[in-house]
């Protein structure tokens, strides 16, 4: 196998060359090149297995063989060495098909240990050109549960040595994500194909690239109870590797590949955690298995103060108030992704129906084009308080365009503040700043328009909702009094009375 060094230091050249015994151990080491312009010249001619190349070089640098030897030979393995441990030359190398990355400071063995796992991928590739695909649809089929055939179970031997059929007593499926280098330019995927590169290379057990995830079937084999304890230390040495962050799902453990398809169905669910509890590196499935689901709709207080916030049009307030419901169900242990994913849609319900009946209230409509659309279960489990902000707001935003809400009068707004706030704090400073005026002009411009002091048209106001809460409830005066902001019930009723001329109880009866 043919091995071709590229650097352009004669001492790096000449150490790369000398310090490992290359013949000894299988490779024909050509003759080291001084650039990559040279190294491309010689491609064609010299064909070499691997490259060994530096990043920074005069010329063309390392990336750029990269590209190159992937041009014309895509079957070689090129490896870059470089002085420089920065994140974002790892992930160029990976983008440009690199197999490896190393430091000029790794050890010879380091050094002789990538060379060798290359050399492992290229007989790999020799021995069948569709193994990767044949280990990928073996993997799948033992996944999808039933009885294992005596076929599949030899070609399993073969192709999956490493899930150790002669030793192993049981298994345990396991999914495996990655976040940490954004999802712009498919870096997302870039990351998950990088981390099952290097899980396929480093962990005892047999993994499969998926949609989202890297499905890991684990060996567990009995006397090493420490199976899971070695998968959660390597998944830490694959993130300070990468520089990303890894998280696992744990399905049930069986006990013959038959029964794989219990252990998948049980980590690919649990995955759905990941969202409700980001901080856990490894979620295992008997410790969420007992949830029974937190609430599923929205309670009469969450529907009240939903309308009275939408109505009001603050959005940072209403922004803090979904962020306080959605860390409450996320904090509660007994929230499962399914009634997370429940109370996100009718909480998005919710919010729709009360933007429509404010806008025909205002006599207009709301867009087909903005009406909320459920969020599916994979996606309410991962990005769940997102969606239920972004989308509120965007409820929000188009209900106070349509509505011309923004263009209302300043003490239009005031008002309709007050009725709306009147068992909270209504002091004339906190309604003035709502409205972005000071005190000192707010109280004369409202006694202007309203003719009447901003203290009197709040008193009045709450004689006003009191006189209405005896005619149409039962409910008891002290609780009245509560509704409209007074706590002092003797208070009140002296000054309902100067307002109506009755007592509270006699205008109850009057009816």
């Amino acid at each position: 196998m043919k091995l071709l060094i590229v650097d352009d230091e004669v001492i790096i050249r000449t150490g790369l060359s000398t310090v490992i015994p290359w013949s000894e151990y299988g490779y024909e080491l050509l003759r080291p090149a001084a650039s990559a312009e040279e190294a491309i010249g010689r491609l064609e001619s010299e064909r070499p297995d691997i490259v060994l190349t530096d990043i920074q070089m005069t010329g063309l640098n390392g990336f750029d063989l990269a590209r190159e030897v992937k041009r014309l030979l895509p079957s070689t393995e090129v490896i870059i060495l470089t002085g420089y441990d920065q994140f974002e030359y790892a992930r160029r190398a990976i983008t440009e098909g690199v197999s490896d990355y190393l430091l000029k400071t790794s050890r010879p063995d380091e050094i002789k240990s990538a060379i060798g796992a290359a050399r492992e991928r290229i007989i790999m590739r020799g021995e069948s050109g569709n193994r990767n695909e044949l280990r990928e649809k073996l993997i799948e089929t033992l996944v999808q549960g039933g009885e294992v055939d005596y076929g599949t179970l030899r070609q399993s031997m073969r192709l999956l040595p490493r899930l150790r059929m002669d030793t192993a007593s049981r298994y345990v499926v396991c999914c495996i994500g990655a976040t940490g280098w954004g999802t712009e330019n498919g870096y997302g995927k870039l990351l998950l194909f990088a981390a099952h590169n290097v899980i396929d290379e480093l962990v005892d057990g047999e993994a499969a690239l998926r949609e989202d995830h890297i499905l890991l079937i684990l060996p567990l084999v009995k006397g090493d109870e420490g199976s899971l304890a070695k998968l959660e230390d390597m998944l830490m040495r694959i993130e300070r590797k990468l520089k990303c962050k890894l998280y696992a799902a744990i399905g049930e453990e069986v006990c013959s590949l038959d029964e794989l398809k219990r252990s998948i169905d049980s980590a690919v669910h649990t995955f759905l955690y990941h969202g409700l509890l980001p901080d856990v590196r490894m979620i295992h499935t008997r410790d969420v298995s007992s949830r029974k689901g937190s609430r599923r709709v929205c309670t009469p207080a969450d529907k009240e103060d939903l309308h009275a916030l939408l109505l009001e049009g603050d959005a940072p307030a209403l922004q803090l108030w979904l962020e306080g419901v959605a860390e409450a169900l996320e904090s509660d242990e007994e929230t499962t992704p399914e009634s997370y994913h429940a109370y996100l849609n009718a909480m998005l319900q919710c919010a729709e129906e009360t933007v429509h009946r404010l806008l025909q209230e205002s006599g207009a409509e709301l867009p087909e084009a903005v009406k909320a659309q459920p969020v599916p279960l994979k996606l309410a489990a991962e990005h769940g308080r997102e969606m239920m902000v972004s989308r509120v707001l965007e409820l929000m935003k188009h209900y106070l365009t349509a509505s011309g809400h923004h263009s209302m009068p300043p003490m239009n707004r005031a008002i309709a503040y007050i009725h709306e706030h009147l068992d909270e704090d209504l002091s004339l400073a906190l309604v003035a700043g709502r409205v972005q005026l000071t005190p000192h002009h707010f109280s004369e411009v409202f006694r202007r328009e309203t003719g009447q002091t901003y203290a009197e048209f709040v008193a009045k106001a709450r004689v006003d909702k009191a006189m209405e809460l005896l005619k149409e409830t039962d409910v008891s005066f002290s609780e009245i009094s509560s509704r409209v902001g007074y706590g002092d019930v003797e208070f009140f009723s002296g000054l309902f009375e100067n307002y109506t001329g009755y007592t509270p109880w006699e205008y109850r009866r009057r009816g």
